[in-house]
């Protein structure tokens, strides 16, 4: 199984992952961590990131992984090799709040006016292409425990559909 996870900054992707990964021993792969371009100005837009190095290394492990990050959901190829895809929906007010109170307002990136004039934007113009390819879609507004609560739940679903397909494969 290869699970997506998609949202805005500071949705909870990370966290969530973090956890999902853990608790069912899968291997976690971060777009933003490790897929981003040297040299990119602009971390919002897709072309910053090397998605033809994510989709090869997903293909070499084809199972038991999360993919995590904002953008995974605009990439064809990379859509294609996600079994379930979850998108983490946050408001912008929060999304502001969350990134501000980080605690590097040092960091150009956690500054109000571009987080106003440039993150959001570029949120807005993937946000829907995103959210019509999600499997699942939940309000990253709410505590994190209600959204964990809810993947885990989704997972464990996931896990008893695919035991019981092989199954009945058996005979």
């Amino acid at each position: 199984m290869i699970i997506g996870i998609c949202g805005k900054s500071c949705s909870g992707k990370t966290t969530i992952s973090k956890t999902l990964a853990e608790k069912f021993d899968f291997k976690l792969f971060h777009l933003e961590t490790n897929y981003f371009r040297p040299g990119s100005s602009n971390w919002e837009s897709p072309e910053a990131y090397n998605f033809h190095k994510l989709v090869n290394d997903i293909q070499q492990y084809r199972k038991n992984l999360i993919v995590e990050g904002f953008l995974i959901l605009v990439n064809d190829k990379l859509v294609s090799l996600l079994g379930k895809k979850i998108y983490l929906k946050l408001s912008d007010k929060n999304l502001v709040q969350r990134r501000t109170n980080r605690g590097i307002e040092s960091r150009k990136d956690n500054n109000p006016e571009y987080l106003l004039n440039t993150v959001i934007p570029e949120y807005r113009k993937y946000e829907k292409i995103q959210m019509d390819k999600a499997d699942l879609i939940l309000n990253a507004n709410l505590p994190i425990e209600n959204s964990i609560g809810q993947i885990i739940d989704f997972c464990e679903l996931l896990k008893m559909e695919a035991q019981k397909v092989e199954q009945r494969s058996m005979f």
